[in-house]
Order: structure tokens, then C-alpha cells, then sequence
């Protein structure tokens, strides 16, 4: 496992006296990515919510928000747009913004035509952040 030490230092420095349960369940959820890092490529909340075991739908969602900020980045949020036929497709973050913002229709990459449903086709994910990568390959046994 790399060095994980500087991210469990900042987790509980930012956390630890003000929010010890967000604290541990981004502490669960950065030794899983570490011991993980195969399985890491296209984490989904059901997975997040599994190695972080939070005890609340709150606690997760706070700890996602966390660890995907600029103090510790350990994740980079995604999109991704799954079809009736379950063939996936990754979207852009502008490209889900506008569709969020009611700026601009979401069209399906092959097929060209609008999606009408767009909350029940459109699913974020989480990848490794570069950094967290980075510091995982060059750092030590913890």
C-alpha cells in the first residue's frame, strides 16, 4: 500500500474534532482505494458506500463531497450515460451541466437521439484522482 499518511493526517485534521463519523468513513473509504487500486478505475456510490460504511445516506454523500474537493482529492467525479440497451457512454462534465441547468437537451452519442429521461440514464462515477494515483506508486508500506 502507498503513503497514504499525508491524506489521513488532512482527513482528520479537517474532520476529526468536527465530524469524527464523516472522518472514518473517508478514512474507510481512502484504505479501500489504496488496498483496491485494480478495482478503482469505475467506482460507483454502491461501492463507495460499501468501503466506507457509513451509517447514513448523509455521511456518504458529505464524505464523496470531501474526498473529491481540492483540500484532499483523492476522487474525481464522472458521468456517464447508460442506454436501454445498457451500452455506456462517457459525458462531459459541461455536457451534464447544461443538461442540469436546463441550458441544453442530452443527445445519445451513436444514435443521435434526445434522451428524455435523463435521471434514470445519466449515473455518476468516480475515478482515482492523478495525484492520489501519483502518491500511492511513489510512497511507502503503511
Amino acid at each position: 500500500m502507498g503513503d497514504l499518511s499525508n491524506y489521513l493526517r488532512q482527513i482528520k485534521s479537517v474532520l476529526g474534532q468536527r465530524k469524527p463519523e464523516i472522518a472514518l468513513v473517508c478514512e474507510n473509504i481512502v484504505y479501500f482505494l489504496a488496498e483496491n487500486r485494480s478495482y478503482s478505475l469505475h467506482l460507483t456510490v454502491s461501492s463507495l458506500r460499501g468501503a466506507g460504511r457509513p451509517q447514513s445516506s448523509d455521511q456518504l454523500w458529505e464524505s464523496i463531497c470531501f474526498l473529491t474537493g481540492d483540500l484532499v482529492h483523492v476522487l474525481d467525479i464522472n458521468f456517464e450515460l447508460i442506454d436501454e440497451e445498457n451500452n455506456h457512454f462517457r459525458l462531459e462534465k459541461s455536457e451534464v451541466a447544461a443538461v442540469r441547468d436546463g441550458r441544453s437537451p442530452l443527445y445519445h452519442p451513436e444514435s443521435g437521439e434526445r434522451v428524455e429521461d435523463v435521471e434514470n440514464h445519466v449515473f455518476a462515477y468516480f475515478t482515482l484522482s492523478k495525484p492520489f494515483v501519483a502518491d500511492l506508486e511513489v510512497g511507502g508500506e503503511q
